[in-house]
């Protein structure tokens, strides 16, 4: 979202930009609340590690993924809970980790790069948010995306315990 606003003078904002950064900051909302009521679904039902995979059609935008071959096999994998568990690093408590292409530890998913990070729920838990996309990924973006998202995650379910 800052990005948008970055070497801006206040003077210079016009309406347009500024409903721009309006409707970032209301998807950014909107995200978090999703994920937060999926979070305490889950921990309502128990402590069985569980998957919610959302946004796969985004990977048929990639010229990676264009094959009908490529894209059944990465989508396979997401729907395999074992498979995405496996694959799945172990995020550092603080910070994020990054994992590029063949250092997946998932064959089906070595054409893909993941970036994830955790949250916690407090005394609840942890839980781990991630990205998944090709290897050409905007890997900054990806970065601050998920360190933002685990960060707003883990903010919101510590003040609802």
């Amino acid at each position: 979202v800052t990005h948008r606003l970055r070497g801006v003078r206040v003077g210079d904002l016009n309406q347009e930009r500024l409903e721009q950064v309006i409707g970032e900051v209301s998807r950014h909302h909107q995200l978090i609340e999703a994920i937060k009521a999926w979070v305490r679904r889950d921990l309502a039902r128990g402590s069985r590690p569980r998957f919610h995979v959302e946004g796969t059609r985004h990977l048929l935008r990639e010229p990676e993924f264009r094959r009908p071959e490529a894209a059944t096999r990465v989508f396979d994998a997401l729907e395999e809970e074992s498979i995405l568990a496996q694959a799945l690093p172990a995020p550092p408590e603080h910070g994020v980790r990054v994992v590029i292409g063949a250092e997946n530890r998932s064959a089906e998913l070595r054409a893909c790069s993941l970036v994830a990070a955790s949250y916690s729920a407090g005394d609840r838990g942890r839980g781990t948010v991630a990205i998944i996309g090709p290897t050409r990924m905007r890997y900054r973006r990806a970065v601050a995306a998920v360190s933002y998202v685990a960060d707003r995650l883990s903010d919101a379910l510590r003040s609802s315990a």
